[in-house]
């Protein structure tokens, strides 16, 4: 009689032992969906980090569009005009290409046309016709003789005559019309003088 009480409490005792194996079993399966879903979930949370970095990377890129500007120039004996090329930003080009003059030139064979101390205000463009406007400072600096001060004029309106569009150049000082340059007459627009560049 005890050894039937005893292999029947043996028999129970496998019983609940097996049924609790296997709600841990199933507990333990029924997790593994939840982790991998979120493991997705955290993957595909990078990937469109990564994406959104990317597309602004690319549409900064995308709106400083430039363009190369011939910008001109002058020679120890400012004889002639020597080209040298310029990146600069597409929207602003006609502005950007005379502060390049202004900087003065990158080959040591050059000699800068503009005299240090002119500022470009503004570059406006009406159909062919382009005018620049410097600072109060145009009036009072000169270049060294006549040669010089044809130089410089024409290195501006050759640079601005070389960005498609524009054929004529009018020079003002603060916004408004200057009829003479030291020996120069700007009364009307000039445009572009072929002769005066070095080929």
């Amino acid at each position: 009689m005890k050894r039937k009480t005893i292999v029947a409490a043996m028999v129970i005792f496998c019983l609940v032992a097996g049924t609790a194996a296997g709600v841990g079993w199933y507990a333990g399966r029924a997790i593994a969906p939840a982790d991998v879903s979120k493991k997705a979930s955290s993957t595909a949370e990078t990937r469109t980090d990564s994406a959104i970095a990317d597309d602004a990377q690319n549409g900064e890129s995308a709106g400083t569009e430039t363009v190369s500007v011939s910008v001109f120039f002058t020679d120890n004996q400012f004889s002639l005009l020597h080209a040298e090329n310029k990146t600069v930003p597409k929207t602003t080009s006609a502005k950007a290409a005379i502060e390049e003059l202004i900087k003065g030139p990158a080959d040591a064979g050059h000699i800068r046309t503009i005299p240090s101390g002119m500022t470009i205000q503004s570059v406006s463009i009406e159909g062919d016709l382009a005018r620049a406007s410097f600072g109060p400072t145009f009036a009072s600096l000169y270049p060294q003789g006549s040669a010089g001060e044809m130089m410089f004029i024409y290195s501006v309106v050759d640079t601005l005559t070389g960005i498609p569009g524009i054929e004529r150049v009018q020079l003002l000082v603060d916004g408004q019309a200057s009829s003479r340059y030291g020996n120069l007459d700007l009364a009307q627009p000039i445009q572009r003088d072929e002769s005066l560049i070095a080929q």
